[in-house]
């Protein structure tokens, strides 16, 4: 006698759901990034998403114990971070986006577990590059502001003498670009290229970036 054949209906797994897990744990990773200085002077994702890179490919190759995971991104960080300190805030972030992952991930099918932590990854490059943009914004309009003020108490507000002194570079104060360093090394007059040189050692820092705001 042929045993009868069961049909088990698998349900649907509920992306939806799973998208707002993935933008909290998310956020809690971009946090945690938000304090973590890499000792590597490169842009690539690799470089930003530093510990939180390593603790996700941890989890792809099925890591699901959280202290286990948590213990191996801070020693991450503490190899390859400029200063290795951890604040209690950031620790904390890094917990909570942890613990999240290994909930979203042990109530969803093994079939979209790497794609779930694609996600992850995804979502936690794009929250800390648009906080660091929003930053590099405000930050560069900042010393653009601080550069034209530098220009006008040194040329005492003259524009004529401002502009004769740019020469091939003249333009009106309101005009002046962001002082990158790009900026001065194609200067075309002398002046130019030791007024960025002067302003930045005024504000005993390097510019951060080679952008321009106009």
């Amino acid at each position: 006698m042929k045993r009868p054949l069961i049909m088990v209906q698998q349900q649907p797994y509920d992306w939806e759901a799973a998208k707002k897990q993935v933008e909290e744990i998310a956020g809690h990773f971009a946090a945690y990034l938000g304090e973590y200085r890499s000792k590597r002077a490169t842009g690539s994702k690799h470089a930003v998403l530093g510990p939180v890179g390593k603790l996700l490919n941890k989890a792809t190759a099925g890591e699901r114990n959280l202290d286990s995971l948590l213990g191996y991104t801070v020693r991450i960080h503490e190899m390859s971070s400029a200063g290795g300190y951890l604040s209690p805030d950031a620790l904390e972030h890094l917990r909570q986006g942890t613990e999240g992952l290994l909930n979203l991930l042990s109530d969803a099918p093994v079939a979209v577990r790497s794609r779930l932590i694609e996600q992850v990854d995804d979502a936690v490059y794009y929250r800390h590059q648009k906080g660091h943009y929003e930053w590099l914004h405000n930050y560069m309009a900042e010393k653009r502001a601080a550069f034209i003020a530098f220009l006008r108490a040194q040329y005492n507000n003259d524009e004529e003498q401002f502009m004769a002194a740019w020469d091939e570079d003249a333009v009106p104060f309101d005009k002046v670009p962001y002082p990158s360093k790009n900026q001065q090394q194609k200067a075309k007059s002398k002046a130019k290229a030791e007024d960025i040189k002067a302003f930045w050692e005024s504000q005993k820092e390097e510019p951060e970036e080679e952008e321009e705001i106009e």
